[in-house]
């Protein structure tokens, strides 16, 4: 980092605790930035946990193996009825069988063909290990 060409340097010990200042408070938001985004490029489709908004529901639709033509047909009759609008749906699987562009196309289409929100979060993993159920409950 430098202040520029040296036409312009602050001549009193505040401007130089300034700039001094400056400089490491941009070289550790740089790493900060630069950590996060190395974190976010390691994270596995799926992975993470569900947050639950106070007073909202969800539920958990898991099993071994789901084609996005499944949860699609089962999204499809789960929000027709007019009980369910609001409440999240949660897909647990331990093999999606679908790739990521699929199920963004999926989400974001599903959400412009109906009048009512269709909430649907994708996660990997299996009901039966303790840390994927509990991942999915969102308490």
């Amino acid at each position: 980092t430098t202040v520029g060409y040296g036409d312009f340097v602050p001549d009193t010990l505040l401007g130089r605790a300034f700039i001094l200042f400056s400089i490491v408070a941009g070289v550790l938001l740089f790493g900060a930035i630069a950590r996060e985004v190395h974190e976010l490029s390691q994270r596995v489709d799926g992975s993470g946990s569900f947050r639950k908004r106070t007073g909202a529901s969800h539920v958990v639709l898991c099993g071994m193996r789901f084609d996005l033509a499944t949860v699609r047909s089962f999204a499809r009759e789960f929000y027709s009825s007019r009980h369910n609008t609001g409440v999240r749906l949660v897909v647990l699987t331990p093999q999606p069988e679908w790739n990521r562009s699929d199920w963004l196309a999926f989400v974001g289409r599903e959400h412009q063909l109906h009048s009512t929100e269709m909430l649907v979060s994708f996660f990997r993993g299996s009901i039966n290990n303790d840390a994927d159920h509990d991942r999915v409950l969102g308490e």
